[in-house]
């Protein structure tokens, strides 16, 4: 199995009603929320590192 070099984040603003900062989401523990409500998770990014 081939691995990257790099890690991948997943990270959202609006998690657990911080709108302020941006969590990790981690799959094994947030693969059920509903991520397509705009207004209660307004924003994604992925960071690599």
């Amino acid at each position: 199995m081939y691995r990257l070099p790099y890690n991948f984040l997943v990270m959202c603003r609006g998690y657990s009603d911080d709108l302020e900062n941006f969590t990790e989401l981690v799959w094994r523990d947030d693969k059920d929320l509903d991520f397509y409500d705009r207004e209660t998770y307004p924003e994604f990014q992925l960071w690599i590192r």
